[in-house]
């Protein structure tokens, strides 16, 4: 499992199961939308929502395995980068949902 330092939980179900298993790391309780309570927390009090880069995730399996949601992600993203400048980023989706060897050739 990989480890971090700091583990933003985005309800109190979240925070239970990370007590529960133990992880090492301090746990950042959130009320819903994780990344921008992370940039939120990095940043300190004086965040300004309308300053500074626009910060695009894209994360979710439903969302990475889909090219015509990709396609549009990225078009919006370069609507956006006309004016504002982007830090993007995409992490993986857990292993469990990779599609098998299997799957993929049938």
């Amino acid at each position: 499992m990989w480890q971090a330092s700091m583990l933003f939980a985005p309800d109190a179900r979240a925070v239970h199961n990370l007590e529960r298993m133990r992880v090492r790391g301090r746990i950042v309780p959130l009320s819903g939308n994780t990344s921008l309570e992370a940039v939120r927390h990095a940043l300190g009090d004086g965040f300004d929502v309308g300053a500074g880069p626009v910060v695009v995730t894209m994360h979710r399996v439903e969302n990475l395995h889909n090219g015509s949601r990709v396609e549009a992600m990225v078009d919006l993203i370069e609507r956006i980068a006309v004016d504002r400048s982007v830090a993007s980023f995409c992490t993986n989706p857990p292993k469990w949902a990779w599609p098998s060897v299997d799957s993929i050739a049938s």
